[in-house]
């Protein structure tokens, strides 16, 4: 059986504790990327980091638009494929 680990943080991202600021973008999850492919290389399991395939919004620096979900998806099915993890 294969286990796949899935991280994401845009609810949190960058709130500074006890309050509903945020920290500046250059300082939010800095090393996080290296860290859980340190992680994921530790525990022998796949790492795939979504910033190698597309950018956050235009709009508000955070989330997806439509095209870039698309272009997500297809990155993630086609990791999962050719990694082997589809079994029937």
């Amino acid at each position: 059986m294969h286990q796949i680990l899935v991280y994401s943080d845009s609810l949190t991202w960058g709130i500074i504790p006890d309050t509903r600021h945020r920290l500046p973008f250059e300082k939010r999850c800095v090393g996080l990327a290296d860290e859980l492919k340190n992680i994921a290389i530790i525990h022998s399991t796949h790492y795939f980091d979504a910033a190698c395939v597309t950018d956050t919004s235009m709009v508000d620096g955070i989330h997806l638009d439509a095209n870039q979900h698309q272009i997500l998806g297809q990155a993630i099915a086609d990791a999962v494929r050719s990694n082997g993890l589809l079994t029937k």
